[in-house]
Parts: C-alpha cells; structure tokens; sequence
C-alpha cells in the first residue's frame, strides 16, 4: 500500500459521518421498513438504505451491514496501525544504517 492509497483511505473516513454507525434492522412489514446504517442511533447515514430486502439473505444481509458499520471505527484503528509501523520500519532502518 502506498502513501496515496493510504491517504485516500484516510480522506474518505475523515469525511464520513464522524459517530460510531450501528445496524438498524425495521420489524415492520412495510417496504419502507429496510435495514440500514444509522450514525451513533441519531443520523441515517446518506445512501445507507439496503434497496432490496431478501428475507432468505437476512443473515447475510446483516452480517453486510455489520461489515459496513464497522467501517467507520475499524478503518482509522487500521490506518493508525499502518502508519506506526511504517513510522517503526523507518526508526529500526535508520538505526540500521547509523551502525552500518
């Protein structure tokens, strides 16, 4: 992964709703009722609605969502890690080359 990959990762959580998202699914019977992604249970997040909602693919559906959800919060945690490690890589290469 390059700097610039790694930065448009960064630019795109940094510009996402900044809350913790959850996983809404509706008990209701209508067709409004779909699952979707809610931020910190006050906010729909935009374009978070499922289109199509497939009782048979609930699980699945879910375990989506889920994935989604998490996004918001996995995504910094694992950029961070990135970029302490490279920062690490760099201190252990620098120190490598000094007793060169």
């Amino acid at each position: 992964m390059n700097e610039k990959l790694l930065d448009a990762i960064e630019a795109r959580y940094e510009a996402a709703s900044p809350k913790p998202w959850i996983v809404v699914i509706p008990r209701g019977e209508s067709l409004y009722d779909r699952p979707y992604i809610m931020a910190d249970g006050t906010d729909v997040v935009e374009g978070a609605y499922l289109e199509e909602w497939n009782v048979e693919a609930a699980g699945q559906v879910h375990a989506d969502l889920e994935f989604c959800a998490h996004a918001r919060t996995d995504v910094p945690l694992l950029v961070a890690e990135v970029k302490r490690l490279r920062d690490k890589l760099a201190l252990m290469l620098d120190a490598r080359i000094l007793e060169s």
